[in-house]
């Protein structure tokens, strides 16, 4: 449409210029003709005097008239056709314009196109992620309503058959682990009080077992774990109490003892008092035990902290039982407080007192078996089950044939 109205354009501001360029040469030949026929005119008016120069003056002033107006139609259509061309131009940016903007209205429609569908996948997936957590819920219901079903069918002297049960496994456990002996006759003694209960005749081998269990603990020696633990656990307080062995003065009697007077001269008395002061500077001691250099502070912590260590392992030897271990460690312990500290103080002196008495315990011993009682209420529980499987398989057919 635009290429159209620019040739129309073209062709109505050249029809003007068409007719101008016709105007100007008829105003050629006019004058050519008027100048052609001046002499002409001149010897006629000379002879004659018939034609005047009026008569042609009209036609030279129509023909300016109508260049001048030709020139105004021409600037006239120039002035139309650059209207309309720059009417043209501004239609064509306007719809360029409009153009970009729905490039870009596209451009945005797209993109949100695009964040619509990632935004569709994820609701997808989250939705496949819920269905799954909904089929697994929806198995975890089945299974506790299965559950459900089971335990509803069972009776209350399977429930106590079951406590009876736990209570000799958590006494076996506590006799192999711990080497309680009074919790495991306790719990063998509560196992029995719920076979009581049950008044089973079936049950009667399971408590005879129990018996038999009951009387191994009691011809077991007690072992009292707790408290020789205690005890050994207090001798690292009595660490730090504990006095260094160091050189003493050793003074005789003669030595402590005021020297008396064997004559009574002045020069032998003084004598007597000049050798007894002698003898003071000098005393020569004989010792049959060994003098030991006095030790720093560092050495002195460190003692502490081995001795210690010979505690913590010796307590550790009480838990785990093992005789061995905890002989070395009270054995060490008491070696090690003759050498570096003093004996005849009072606290060393208890202390090793005391480690005479631990080095008699007995921290290992090997404990009876009581599974008897566990394994024959098992037994009597499996020949139940199986006397209920029993009846329901053969439930089972009645119900179909009816």
């Amino acid at each position: 449409m635009t290429d159209k109205d620019n040739n129309n354009d073209s062709k109505a501001a050249a029809k003007p210029l068409e007719l101008t360029d016709q105007v100007s040469e008829e105003k050629v030949e006019s004058s050519a003709k008027l100048q052609a026929d001046k002499p002409t005119a001149t010897a006629n008016t000379s002879s004659t005097s018939v034609k005047p120069t009026k008569a042609i003056k009209p036609k030279a002033w129509f023909a300016g008239t109508i260049a001048f107006v030709a020139l105004l139609v021409a600037l006239a259509g120039l002035y139309v056709g650059n209207q309309q061309l720059m009417i043209v131009q501004d239609a064509i940016s306007k719809q360029q314009t409009q153009v970009t903007g729905i490039a870009a209205q596209l451009d945005s429609a797209t993109k949100e196109m695009k964040r619509l569908a990632a935004n569709l996948q994820e609701v997808a997936a989250n939705n496949s992620a819920a269905v799954s957590q909904i089929n697994g819920l929806t198995d975890i219901v089945a299974n506790n309503q299965r559950r459900i079903d089971e335990v509803a069918g069972t009776e209350r002297s399977d429930w106590q058959l079951a406590e009876a049960e736990y209570l000799l496994r958590l006494a076996n456990q506590r006799l192999v682990m711990s080497g309680e002996v009074r919790g495991s006759k306790a719990l063998l003694q509560a196992a029995d009080g719920v076979l009581v209960e049950l008044d089973d005749v079936a049950l009667i081998s399971v408590r005879q077992a129990i018996a038999a269990d009951i009387a191994a603990l009691n011809r077991a020696d007690s072992l009292d774990v707790e408290g020789l633990y205690l005890r050994v656990a207090a001798l690292s307080s009595n660490v730090e109490y504990l006095s260094l062995r160091s050189a003493k003065r050793w003074q005789s009697d003669e030595q402590l003892a005021a020297p008396e007077a064997t004559s009574d001269s002045l020069w032998q008395t003084g004598l007597q008092k000049a050798w007894v002061t002698l003898s003071q500077l000098v005393v020569v001691r004989q010792s049959e035990q060994r003098v030991l250099p006095q030790m720093s502070d560092v050495e002195v912590i460190q003692l502490q902290q081995g001795l210690h260590y010979l505690v913590e392992q010796a307590k550790f030897a009480v838990i785990t039982g093992k005789q061995p271990l905890y002989n070395a460690a009270i054995a060490n312990l008491q070696r090690w407080i003759l050498d570096y500290y003093d004996a005849e103080e009072h606290n060393t002196a208890a202390m090793l007192s005391e480690l005479q008495l631990l080095s008699d315990a007995r921290v290992s011993q090997v404990w009876p078996d009581i599974g008897g009682s566990l394994h024959a209420l098992q037994m009597v529980i499996k020949d139940r089950l199986g006397l209920a499987s029993r009846e329901s398989a053969q439930g089972l057919p009645q119900e179909t044939q009816q």
